[in-house]
């Protein structure tokens, strides 16, 4: 269950200049309202969001924190939201890689 004590992160995908970058952005939840057919989530720097999808989105990522999601709401704390900041960083100078992305061959044979 979303809380007003809860803080929603985000991981910004843009193109500029033909480069992609991305940029995490953080917000306070200022409300949480329950109404007849959703629960809407208002913060202090985005429009409404759906609880449903942010609890949904949380849960994808784990616990551990092993797949980030990009262009999609989540729930976040100070630990997360560091290592989200430590992603962008990386990506914005090295490039990000989708679980879609073949990698190179590994020793199994595989890709990574």
């Amino acid at each position: 269950m979303i809380t007003p004590n809860d803080k929603i992160g985000y991981i910004r995908r843009a193109t500029v200049d033909g480069k992609e970058q991305f940029k995490y952005i953080e917000a306070k939840i200022k409300s949480v309202r329950v109404g007849k057919k959703q629960t809407s989530v208002y913060t202090d720097k985005f429009y409404a969001l759906d609880a449903e999808e942010i609890e949904f989105n949380t849960e994808m990522i784990g616990k551990d924190g092993g797949i980030m999601l990009v262009n999609e709401p989540f729930i976040t704390n100070d630990e997360y939201s560091e290592h989200c900041r430590k992603t962008v960083d990386y990506w914005n100078i090295h490039g990000a890689r989708s679980i879609l992305d073949a990698g190179p061959p590994t020793e199994k044979g595989g890709v990574e």
